[in-house]
């Protein structure tokens, strides 16, 4: 066997080769006193109008758990940190895996949207429920304000990866 080929086994039977690739992470913010979850709406970008939790990709060495943390606080501002999460979804795709974490917040808070997104709503888990199984995941809410704060309705389709986080959750 030559050094070129024991390399190369080595490469492939060392324990990073065979770890997961986290491509992206991001949070469910539930409020179980209040039963309901955080959605923030898309202004830009990829998925531009859907509706969907915090998060985005996993920067440098940055953990899953991390990346949902920091992604929330630029997305929402919220620091979660010191927070464990409640449950966890993993998307497979062919680009990698996204992390979901299922947070509970101790309340309802106001959101400072970063430029990503445009509106933020906490909605009754129930309403949400009902948007996914009778309307393909379309969300009609006035529950919604806008950067400065303005109470606005919204009419948008929830993103298919907070979808399947939330059945996965049971939410």
């Amino acid at each position: 066997m030559t050094d070129k080929t024991l390399d190369n086994w080595k490469y492939y039977l060392r324990e990073e080769h065979n770890k997961p690739k986290y491509k992206g992470a991001g949070c469910i913010i539930f409020c179980p006193d209040k039963d309901c979850m955080l959605l923030i709406r898309r202004s830009e970008g990829s998925f531009n109008g859907e509706l969907a939790s915090t998060g985005g990709g996993v920067e440098g060495e940055e953990t899953p758990f991390q990346t949902a943390i920091r992604e929330t606080i630029e997305e929402v501002g919220k620091d979660l940190s010191g927070h464990e999460p409640l449950n966890e979804h993993e998307d497979i795709t062919e680009d990698g895996i996204h992390l979901t974490f299922l947070m509970g917040s101790i309340d309802e808070f106001p959101c400072s949207l970063n430029s990503e997104h445009d509106a933020w709503g906490w909605i009754d888990i129930d309403e949400v429920k009902m948007a996914i199984n009778r309307k393909s995941g379309r969300l009609i809410s006035n529950n919604f304000f806008d950067r400065e704060g303005k109470k606005i309705e919204v009419d948008a389709k929830i993103h298919s990866n907070t979808i399947d986080a939330l059945k996965e959750f049971n939410l």
